[in-house]
């Protein structure tokens, strides 16, 4: 009998490597159920959400400092003209008291302002007491007494009435507290929500409507960064000798931190732009004007 080799079927010999196909069949298999399960699962982490009250312990002594750069631009009877204004107010207050709102005892410890222009340059400052530089009467006196501004817990201001005089400086003084608090939302929110604020305040002493959408950037060290982004208005009338109207619309840009446990603004930068036109009696000239304003805010309990 001749003797023949054996040899496996091809079947046989190919074993292993179909062995490794089912194996590679297999891990692939386990890796797609895992990676579908991870996008259709709920996550076992969710995002953080936080809430914000203006809520400072009674007695804190807060301090703001509001630094703005205005610029004015008209054209009288296609004559263009502009100015520069700088300011810096500092404002010293203290929670004195709390019910549904919080009580701020509020005084103005500066108050400077610059105007400057082609054919002027004036100044006024409160730190500089051999004169009322600027002329406008009862500035310093605004500057060394005290108001009451009251502060709902989601940063909405009220002037209580008997912070103000008959003064005009008064009130317009006062309306520049604004910028200083944070319009919060009412409910909590995550990292990227948005919430909308409807609000007036003050641009250069011309009164705006402000619809102002902040959303939350970021929460790191017990503070909160939120984008501004708003829509401002304004329609000015004042009848005195003349009869003085303002009609414009603009926008505002820019970031405010705030702290975590009391809603206290730590600090904001934004910029403002306005356009639109004056009437004075029947003398109509187109402006623009904008703004960069700066704002630190330090507690002490």
């Amino acid at each position: 009998m001749s003797c023949q080799s054996y040899r496996a079927p091809i079947e046989g010999r190919n074993f292993p490597l179909r062995l490794l196909h089912v194996m590679i069949y297999i891990s692939s298999a386990v890796c797609f159920q895992s990676l579908l399960s991870a996008c259709t699962e709920p996550s076992g982490h969710r995002q953080a959400s936080y809430s914000f009250q203006f809520s400072p312990q009674l007695n804190a002594n807060i301090t703001y400092t509001l630094r703005a750069k205005q610029i004015m631009s008209q054209q009288v009877r296609s004559i263009p003209s502009a100015f520069v204004q700088d300011m810096k107010l500092t404002w010293r207050c203290q929670a004195i008291a709390r019910d549904s709102a919080t009580v701020l005892l509020m005084q103005c410890d500066q108050f400077f302002i610059r105007s400057r222009g082609k054919d002027m340059d004036i100044t006024y400052d409160s730190e500089d007491s051999l004169h009322e530089q600027f002329g406008v009467p009862g500035m310093a006196s605004f500057v060394s007494r005290q108001g009451r501004l009251r502060v709902q817990s989601n940063g909405y201001t009220q002037i209580m009435n008997d912070s103000l005089n008959t003064s005009a400086v008064d009130s317009e003084a006062f309306a520049l507290t604004t910028p200083l608090f944070c319009r919060l939302p009412d409910a909590a929110v995550s990292v990227g929500n948005r919430w909308g604020a409807d609000y007036t305040s003050i641009m250069g002493f011309i009164p705006l409507q402000v619809h102002c959408d902040y959303t939350l950037l970021s929460v790191r060290d017990g503070k909160a960064t939120l984008a501004i982004d708003a829509h401002l208005k304004t329609s000015l009338h004042t009848a005195g000798q003349k009869l003085f109207v303002a009609n414009g619309s603009g926008y505002q840009k820019g970031k405010i931190e705030i702290r975590l446990k009391d809603g206290i603004v730590t600090s904001s930068s934004f910029v403002q732009f306005l356009s639109g036109e004056m009437d004075m009696s029947g003398l109509k000239v187109p402006f623009t004007q904008g703004a960069e304003i700066r704002i630190t805010g330090t507690v002490e309990q």
